[in-house]
């Protein structure tokens, strides 16, 4: 997928069609929407793209494998799901695919616990991969977030963190 930052509308052209349109708004509320969105398009073209097209790797699997690589007891697929942020039947079909290659980065085990589930953890295979992508990719996040000093990083982490919480 090519992520692409767009060209968005004025806020004067904006304002001109909620008004023809009869709505009444906050402009400043649909211009952070829009540069949200267009920030994101620039950090996933930068930061993102390159693990696909370098490693194969979606966002999703990266976030999979990071979260096990983070706890080697591993978690239950739910478990794993809410971890990552996707649905039980969207993280279902990411273990099948990932276990379908020649050299699979998991490995899925019944669950000792319950004695029902399966419990999923990073392979041999998905660790290596991890230490080899990540200096790479760390890079490319600290190149990306340069734009900002160190106190711009933080204040725009802590505006983000209650836009996170407002949707809880």
């Amino acid at each position: 997928m090519e992520y692409r930052v767009r060209i968005l509308p004025g806020r004067e052209t904006i304002q001109k069609t909620a008004q023809d349109a009869g709505v009444v708004f906050d402009p400043e509320a649909t211009e952070l929407v829009l540069s949200l969105a267009n920030a994101r398009n620039a950090m996933m073209a930068m930061v993102e793209a390159p693990l696909r097209e370098e490693y194969g790797l979606t966002e999703g699997k990266f976030i999979l494998l990071m979260a096990l690589k983070s706890h080697p007891e591993g978690f239950g697929v739910k478990e794993l799901a809410d971890r990552v942020g996707v649905s039980v039947p969207t993280v279902s079909i990411m273990l099948r695919r990932i276990l379908e290659s020649p050299e699979p980065l998991v490995t899925v085990s019944p669950d000792r616990k319950s004695g029902r589930g399966k419990r999923v953890r990073i392979a041999e295979p998905g660790v290596r991969l991890i230490r080899q992508v990540l200096p790479a990719h760390l890079g490319r996040v600290e190149a990306f977030s340069s734009r900002l000093t160190p106190d711009e990083r933080r204040e725009l982490v802590r505006l983000l963190g209650k836009l996170i919480q407002s949707r809880e």
